[in-house]
């Protein structure tokens, strides 16, 4: 049962993630760190180095420019010239004929310049420089052209005597003019112009130090006239001292020990720290063996694993709760249950088994009932060959308690209609059923009425229920109620009556809350407007037709969402011939 072992194991095994890795991992961050100084380190060297020679360049430019004017001033013609040599390669100038006039080579007067488009620049940009071979050394030189006057003068001189080096002592720098176009020739380096080198100092992150490792770095700066970079280069081999293995060196011994003497310290420990663990697995066992009554008791090496014992034993003595809350909950369901059955047999008696005949009249009803047993009822009673009493009601409670109200308020009913006075029936049934009811705030809810077959005379009267709807032989309908509450709220004094005859082939529907809050997935409802547009669409039917197909049409709109209350419907229409 022990586990020792496995726990110790685990324990190692998150040292090794939460200790050897991080450390590793920072070993390598480290190393990282430190290559983004060196390269930081050499672009900022670079970008010194590149400006303080652009600085001298262009100084020697400057210096040069003078020169040319001043030339232009003392050497008018080749005489002057060949008897004060200057220490330049090739001095001479162009008119706009592209002619030399003046040179340091007596073989150029009178010829076409050698770089005539250049010389064309020169006289719309007034000066210039580029890098080209001189015809005559046969060397590559920089050559300085400038406009002055009606004739651009122009110079070479060497490249190695116009930039002196000026380099730091200890990171040795290549100078160069370049090209632009040959830029693409280098293909192990990284070129920066000054912008780019601005950007790059201001990028953080490890993606510095190895987009630039084992590269060298130029920086080419742009020159005032001149079709070339002065270039600064630092080699890779000069910026990449770093050496990671000694930081290695220092982190393996640190490691080593923390594994091994953190491994062997984890392992006694946690052999001493499992003996909690072990006690909390016997617990487990008894209990799936069956012993109820094993408990987890505290140890003083327990730790959390004391806390996680108590609400075991907390959830233990819950769980036995629980069983015995599931049993008694069993036992409510199966009295519940035969509750139900008991209401189901008791409403099953508040309807008529079959719908009786009675002269002149087509009869039909309908009743679905919900999952729980409710209250409604409809009557069909015949006091007599003349008269019929009607009735729909629903009672406010739920289960047997509303199957009983409404087995008192119809048998009430039958038994004080017998005068054939509605008034007087439904007056006298209130004052009774309010005397059963007393204080429990039950009540029931009725559309009452008393219908004469030989005048084809309907007296009604509403006790708090849904209005009776009258569809009459042109297709319109009118709504049937009166003042009043629900039987079994208050004693009234007056009952309020209405009379109508009942025009041939005319229909009179009643129905109870089911149809009208019957509601879909989308949480509307079927309504009193659904339930008279149907009416309307169903002229001419007989009241059971007009029924089943309210029915079907609620079922569908429901769209097999559950019945919360139970659906009930009764309908009469007056014959042409009785």
């Amino acid at each position: 049962m022990k586990k020792y072992g496995s726990l110790a194991r685990r324990i190692f095994l998150i040292c090794l993630v939460f200790i050897a890795i991080p450390l590793i991992l920072y070993g390598f961050f480290l190393w990282d760190r430190e290559q983004q100084m060196q390269v930081r380190s050499a672009l900022g060297q670079l970008e010194r180095v590149g400006k303080a020679h652009k600085e001298v360049f262009e100084e020697w430019r400057k210096f040069r420019s003078q020169q040319l004017e001043t030339y232009a001033l003392l050497y008018k013609d080749q005489e002057n010239l060949s008897k004060n040599p200057e220490r330049y390669s090739l001095l001479f100038a162009f008119d706009r004929d592209l002619k030399c006039t003046v040179s340091s080579e007596s073989a150029m007067i009178g010829k076409t310049a050698f770089f005539p488009a250049m010389v064309r620049t020169a006289f719309s940009n007034e000066q210039l420089l580029f890098l080209k071979e001189n015809p005559y050394s046969k060397q590559k030189e920089l050559f300085l052209l400038q406009k002055i006057e009606d004739q651009v003068w122009g110079m070479s001189v060497d490249v190695k005597q116009a930039l002196p080096h000026f380099l730091p002592e200890r990171i040795a720098f290549t100078l160069s003019l370049v090209p632009k176009e040959k830029r693409d020739i280098f293909t192990n380096a990284v070129f920066f112009t000054m912008e780019e080198l601005e950007a790059q100092k201001k990028m953080r992150g490890l993606r510095t130090a190895r987009h630039f490792a084992g590269k060298d770095l130029y920086l080419q700066l742009p020159l005032t006239n001149a079709h070339f970079f002065l270039q600064v280069e630092i080699p890779a081999s000069v910026w990449e001292t770093f050496e990671g293995e000694a930081l290695f060196a220092y982190l393996l011994p640190l490691l080593l020990s923390l594994i091994v003497i953190g491994g062997i310290g984890a392992w006694l420990l946690m052999r001493r720290m499992a003996r909690p663990f072990d006690q909390l697995l016997r617990v487990m066992d008894s209990l799936a063996e069956g012993k109820l009554e094993s408990r987890y008791q505290k140890d003083p090496m327990g730790f959390e694993i004391n806390d996680l014992g108590e609400n075991f034993n907390e959830m233990i003595e819950k769980l036995l709760h629980n069983m015995e809350e599931a049993k008694k909950e069993r036992v409510a369901k199966e009295i519940l249950g035969k509750e139900l059955m008991i209401g189901r047999e008791i409403q099953s008696q508040l309807f008529p088994r079959e719908i009786p005949e009675f002269p002149g009249l087509s009869m039909g009803r309908g009743f679905v009932p919900a999952r729980e047993v409710a209250g409604d009822f409809y009557d069909l009673f015949p006091i007599d060959q003349e008269h019929l009493l009607l009735v729909i009601a629903d009672a406010s409670d739920k289960g047997v308690s509303a199957c009983l109200y409404s087995l008192m308020v119809r048998s009430l009913l039958r038994s004080n209609i017998g005068g054939k006075n509605l008034e007087e029936a439904v007056k006298q049934t209130n004052v009774l059923f309010c005397q059963d009811t007393g204080n429990t705030g039950n009540f029931v809810t009725a559309w009452i009425a008393l219908y004469n077959g030989e005048k084809r005379e309907l007296t009604y009267t509403n006790a708090g229920h849904f209005p009776a709807l009258l569809l009459s032989p042109n297709g319109e309908i009118e709504e049937l109620s009166t003042p009043g509450v629900a039987l079994g709220v208050v004693e009234i004094d007056q009952v309020v009556t209405k009379k109508m005859t009942l025009d041939p082939e005319a229909m009179l529907v009643l129905y109870t809350d089911g149809v009208a809050e019957a509601h879909n997935k989308r949480g509307e409802l079927f309504g009193k407007s659904r339930l008279k547009e149907f009416m309307r669409s169903s002229h001419g039917q007989m009241p059971q037709e007009l029924i089943d197909g309210l029915i079907a049409e609620i079922n569908q709109f429901s769209e097999d969402v559950p019945q919360h209350d139970d659906l009930t419907i009764l309908g009469l229409k007056a014959l042409s011939d009785r």
